[in-house]
């Protein structure tokens, strides 16, 4: 589907979703937004730790990953937000689940 094809009610249903996110993101408080970053900081430190056990580099485990090595390198400092998708690809690729990754998470 092309972008000249997506329906006017569309694009202000996605509006209005971008809309509603920024206005939660403004409500949550300092402390709620902190506990978050922290949260986000540890999914990637321990990333990173798995990364360094089985003995990848940053620009190994991109090539598996079928990223750039900048790419993956801003994803892991946490400069670029990691969607689902490249969570699971990274899980796998790191040969751990997701189960087993979340389990000491609370």
């Amino acid at each position: 589907m092309s972008l000249e094809t997506v329906s006017p009610k569309w694009k202000v249903k996605k509006w209005f979703i971008s809309l509603t996110f920024d206005k939660l993101k403004k409500k949550m408080s300092e402390k709620e937004r902190e506990k978050f970053e922290e949260k986000s900081k540890a999914v990637l430190q321990k990333i990173v730790e798995r990364r360094k056990e089985l003995g990848f580099s940053q620009s190994g485990l991109a090539i598996k990953i079928n990223m750039s090595f900048s790419g993956y390198f801003k994803v892991e400092t946490g400069k670029t937000k990691l969607d689902t998708f490249r969570l699971l690809l990274i899980l796998d690729t790191l040969e751990i689940s997701p189960k087993e990754f979340f389990k000491d998470f609370k």
